[in-house]
């Protein structure tokens, strides 16, 4: 069982990190033009992570710290 992680965590690694970049490529280019910086500011902050998004990061640190 430990091989088998040894094995897979650095595909993992690689995973979560490109889902983090996906999403945070994905927030950046939803982001607001310039000229409405002012009311983006004044806007209230974005949505938490979803249930899902905890779940899998949990999961995953999880596998990575046994």
């Amino acid at each position: 069982m430990n091989k088998l992680i040894s094995l897979l965590r650095p595909s993992i690694i690689f995973f979560f990190s490109l889902l983090i970049f996906s999403t945070a490529a994905i927030q950046f280019s939803q982001a607001k033009p310039a000229r409405k910086l002012m009311r983006v500011a004044f806007s209230p902050p974005p949505p938490p992570l979803s249930a899902r998004q905890v779940i899998f990061a949990v999961v995953i640190t999880a596998a990575l710290f046994p």
